[in-house]
């Protein structure tokens, strides 16, 4: 909605270490360029006809809340459950199925279904015959983009809420040349296929879109650890850090050992690519090849 995006922008103030004002504008002209009233140009009020000509309704969280249609069998993807979790669990218990993105469900009879990437996006270059999982695979080719920074961020910096992560991007950005901007789509993949090494600093337990994004750009990332990284990658994908000094171990072993870092971030390329996209999800998901949900 114009109002949940004007909330972002104004959001784009506060943050520390991001240039707030050319970057933001540019990336919230771009999503409102791309902004449309519902995928079929109708009015909410028609949402109660939809069992007459829609075969499945799916809710993906924007931070925006809305009732599944009456009628329809209907599917709940949450996502920001660190936010304001008391609405999204209420709007949880009004859907068919349920499912979250970030961490593992709160609840039993919830499944799980990871972030994922949009290749013709986030590997513009970095592929060619690409095809995932299901279907016929190439091994993607790194992004023919020289390198310019030591580390890239692209993400929130506001001092209130990611003190950590402030922390890191400081720290790193001692001795580093460091990328921390506001970014969507192809300009966000370029930013981290520019840079030696992609940084994340999750919230919470969150295994964030941030850790795919950089991954499918063949850029190695040095993330922090999450509970359920582990459950789809290992160490010859990415790099986990605990604490601010292993951090800086890790961005400088990559620095000064480009094929390690080619090594990891090629790895970690294929793995996203092959397993970890947005066909592969919507297939997962219509399918039934998640875990069970209510």
């Amino acid at each position: 909605s114009d109002e949940k995006l004007k909330e972002w922008e104004m959001d784009e103030l506060h943050h520390e270490l991001k240039s707030p004002g050319v970057a933001a504008a540019f990336k919230y002209d771009q999503i409102k360029s791309r902004m449309r009233k519902w995928s079929l140009d109708f009015e909410l009020d028609e949402m109660q006809e939809a069992s007459e000509w829609a075969d499945l309704f799916i809710w993906i969280d924007a931070g925006v809340a809305m009732d599944p249609p009456p009628g329809v069998p209907s599917i709940c993807i949450l996502g920001d459950l660190h936010l304001n979790p008391e609405w999204r669990l209420e709007l949880a218990n009004k859907y068919d199925q349920v499912y979250t993105q970030w961490e593992r469900p709160p609840d039993a009879s919830w499944g799980w279904l990871p972030a994922a990437v949009d290749p013709e996006v986030m590997a513009i270059a970095g592929h060619e015959g690409y095809c995932d999982h299901l279907g016929s695979y190439q091994e993607p080719r790194p992004y023919s983009q020289s390198k310019i920074w030591d580390v890239g961020f692209v993400g929130q910096t506001h001092p209130q809420y990611f003190q950590g992560r402030l922390a890191g991007l400081k720290m790193l950005g001692q001795n580093h040349l460091v990328a921390c901007e506001s970014l969507i789509l192809q300009d966000m993949a370029l930013l981290y296929a520019r840079s030696h090494v992609g940084f994340n600093w999750s919230i919470g337990t969150d295994l964030n879109m941030r850790v795919m994004e950089v991954m499918a750009t063949g850029t190695p990332l040095v993330t922090n650890n999450v509970p359920q990284l582990g459950e789809l990658f290992s160490q010859q994908h990415v790099m986990v850090y605990v604490g601010l000094s292993e951090l800086t171990r890790q961005v400088e072993m990559l620095l000064n050992e480009p094929a390690l870092a080619g090594t990891i971030g090629r790895s970690g390329q294929a793995e996203v690519l092959k397993h970890h996209t947005y066909r592969y999800r919507a297939a997962q998901l219509l399918q039934g090849k998640l875990e069970p949900s209510k």
